[in-house]
C-alpha cells in the first residue's frame, strides 16, 4: 500500500509540475534527457528497494514518462521530479 501511496503522490508532483513549467517544459525535457541515459526496467528495479516489482516499475515510468514526455526508460529511481526545473 505504501508504494501506491508514493506513487499517487508523485503523480501529483508531476501533474503540478507540468502545469507551472508551461513553455519552458520542452527545454527542461532536453536538458533532463542530457543528464539521465536510458536504462532498463530491469537495471531500474536493481537499484530500487527490493519490495519494487518490475510490472510495478514498469507502469510507473510509462506513466510519468508520458506525463513529461520523456521515454520511459529515461526514468531513473533517483530522479528527483521536484526538482527538474532545476537540471
Amino acid at each position: 500500500m505504501g508504494l501506491l501511496v508514493e506513487c499517487v503522490a508523485l503523480f501529483l508532483v508531476v501533474v503540478g509540475f507540468r502545469v507551472v513549467m508551461g513553455g519552458s517544459h520542452a527545454h527542461a525535457i532536453r536538458r533532463y534527457q542530457d543528464k539521465f541515459p536510458p536504462i532498463s526496467d530491469e537495471e531500474f528495479v536493481a537499484r530500487c528497494e527490493p519490495s519494487v516489482s518490475l510490472e510495478v516499475a514498469h507502469g510507473v515510468r510509462q506513466t510519468i514518462g508520458s506525463i513529461f514526455g520523456i521515454e520511459a526508460e529515461r526514468i531513473h529511481p533517483e530522479t528527483n521530479l521536484i526538482k527538474l526545473d532545476n537540471l
